[in-house]
């Protein structure tokens, strides 16, 4: 998969989440987009040259410790502006779970 169409496509599913609450934050989105950007490439790129090179069973293991870690990576992120709470915490899990689960749709699994 093409590594920028993975970072835009994750900014618009990510972003989707989080619109009915900052739509005005303009601080936000730039943060947004900052830490979704680095998670993205980061995961899309260790995945992709990890690909072949291990088991798949393995594969799949690295991915969802990756994707766990980009949830803690991007919380933690936000909370520095936002402060720390639930309800940042469970936006930025659906907003991340909803993204992984439209790339499954669309491009299937590793």
């Amino acid at each position: 998969m093409n590594f920028l169409l993975g970072v835009l496509l994750t900014l618009v599913f990510e972003g989707a989440v989080f619109l009915p609450v900052k739509h005005k934050d303009r601080d936000f989105w730039i943060i947004f987009a900052l830490a979704n950007t680095v998670s993205n490439l980061f995961i899309n790129l260790t995945v992709s040259l990890c690909y072949g090179m291990i088991l798949h069973g393995w594969l799949v293991v690295i991915l969802y410790t990756l994707e766990v870690s980009a949830v803690l990576f991007e919380y933690c992120i936000y909370s520095k502006k936002e402060g720390r709470s639930m309800k940042l915490f469970i936006y930025t899990f659906l907003a991340n779970l909803f993204s992984y689960v439209l790339g499954l749709l669309l491009f299937g699994h590793v």
